[in-house]
């Protein structure tokens, strides 16, 4: 999975942290991600081993008081989740996370395609990713070259 994080100054002391994740993705079992959207469960399942692509997309103010560093090291973590990315810029505990949105889109080639978002959530969520792999669904062709 690749990950890209973005820190922009706002105003003194606020930045805007955008982190984009792109990459392979492959189901576990169970229900489908769209199964209980509608708040009853549809009953949809889905079995393990569906590849895809995700794209997903994270926004938050973040407060600081110290200067942010420009070349931050993420060690063996790798900076996996904001909060080290946010420790590795400012320091251990040094900012505070405020509001936050995320949008995730993820696309099989023949099982469907899933569109998750904390706006207004799960009432825009909307898709669904089904079936198994010997019976995909139809219509779905989507080119992943």
């Amino acid at each position: 999975m690749d990950k890209v994080y973005k820190l922009t100054l706002v105003t003194d002391g606020v930045y805007n942290l955008e982190v984009k994740e792109e990459g392979p993705l492959t189901t576990l079992p169970g229900k489908s991600p769209g199964a209980c959207e509608s708040g009853t469960d549809n009953g949809n399942t889905v079995a393990a081993g569906i590849t895809g692509r995700t794209h997903q997309e994270f926004n938050a103010t973040v407060t600081s008081a110290v200067t942010p560093n420009r070349h931050p090291e993420c060690g063996v973590s790798g900076c996996a989740g904001s909060g080290d990315f946010l420790g590795a810029v400012f320091g251990a505990g040094k900012s505070t996370l405020g509001s936050w949105s995320w949008t995730a889109h993820y696309q099989t080639r023949s099982n469907g395609t899933y569109f998750d978002t904390s706006e207004n959530w799960p009432l825009n969520n909307r898709g669904d990713i089904t079936g198994d792999l010997s019976h995909p669904r139809h219509g779905d062709h989507e080119d992943f070259s």
